[in-house]
């Protein structure tokens, strides 16, 4: 069943990078970032990944490793992330739709 969506939220402006539905990600909690993060392996790839810091992750799903199945919009995050690896990259993300897998 999907959760409820504040629709309140918008972070990272105005300016929509991508719209994704139907994706996969896993919710991880960011110490460097100090915030709730969306992380989707792109397949056919070695190490890339889009980040989505969450604007609106309810409080149900705020556990590290749940994974989800969501709709979003992803626009520019504004701030130097520290990355793990090459390949990420990091969007502030605004849910629109998710169900726990």
């Amino acid at each position: 069943m999907p959760e409820q969506i504040s629709d309140e939220v918008l972070c990272g402006g105005k300016d929509i990078i991508k719209i994704v539905k139907n994706t996969t990600g896993t919710i991880r909690y960011s110490t460097f970032e100090k915030a709730y993060l969306v992380v989707v392996i792109i397949p056919n790839t070695i190490d890339s990944q889009d980040i989505g810091v969450v604007c609106n992750l309810p409080s149900s799903l705020k556990s590290d490793g749940i994974v989800i199945s969501f709709g979003g919009e992803y626009r520019k995050y504004d701030k130097q992330p520290i990355k793990i690896f090459g390949g990420q990259t990091f969007y502030y993300l605004k849910l629109t739709k998710i169900v726990k897998k």
